[in-house]
């Protein structure tokens, strides 16, 4: 659950365009991945986008908490949420861009298929990234690229970026990814399909520590005795 819900992250949060105007609303979507026992789990992701405030909330999958992640481009942070415990911590920016690189896959065999649809309004393209027994179906719409831009920039996970991963292939494609899916040896592992883009104004509220959470050092939960 954990390493597919970060895939899904960096497929809805990472480039794949760049464009002057900025986005400003919220971004939804539908996912499936497997748990740790390869049971498959539904939950939907919620992205909201202000300025230079990304916020990221995934509600409780089955015995999995929920989470909440506020980036703060501005601060050069993110803030991980609890909020079973109202506990967060703080994550640096450039700590986990480093992780992101340090994690890249190898370059995968891309295969435009020249087919389209279209997904939310969208006209769409199809392109197939293979790497080994794994496939991953995506299909990426060219009239996005101010919210992929904006969520680029935003998250700071532009510099020293590997030029292999799925994101900047995308990137080069000029495509942001509104449906995907990733099979192994034919079977969906894990897939997402944006199912809401709005563009409206957003509190700065929305995007700030609740004054009743408390600073964790860990991402281990907290102990009660």
């Amino acid at each position: 659950m954990k390493q597919l819900t970060k895939t899904l992250l960096v497929a809805l949060l990472c480039a794949v365009a760049r464009a002057n105007a900025q986005f400003e609303g919220l971004v939804e979507s539908r996912n499936y991945t497997l748990d740790d026992n390869g049971i498959g789990q539904h939950f939907d992701m919620t992205i909201w986008v202000r300025r230079d405030m990304v916020k990221v909330r995934i509600p409780t999958v089955g015995g999995i908490p929920g989470s909440t992640v506020i980036y703060r481009h501005d601060r050069k942070i993110s803030w991980v949420f609890n909020d079973v415990e109202k506990t967060y911590f703080e994550v640096s920016l450039a700590e986990q861009s480093k992780q992101q690189r340090d994690q890249a896959p190898d370059k995968p065999r891309v295969v435009r298929t020249k087919r389209t649809r279209k997904v939310l309004g969208y006209v769409c393209e199809q392109i197939i990234l293979r790497r080994g027994e794994s496939e991953t179906e995506i299909w990426g719409a060219k009239g996005l690229g101010d919210l992929a831009g904006r969520l680029d920039s935003l998250l700071g996970n532009g510099e020293g970026r590997s030029p292999e991963t799925d994101t900047e292939l995308l990137g080069q494609l000029q495509l942001f990814p509104l449906i995907s899916a990733t099979r192994y040896n034919g079977k969906v592992i894990d897939s997402q399909e944006v199912t809401k883009i709005e563009r409206r104004p957003l509190a700065s509220d929305l995007f700030v520590i609740p004054p009743d959470y408390k600073k964790q050092s860990s991402m281990e939960p907290v102990e009660h005795n």
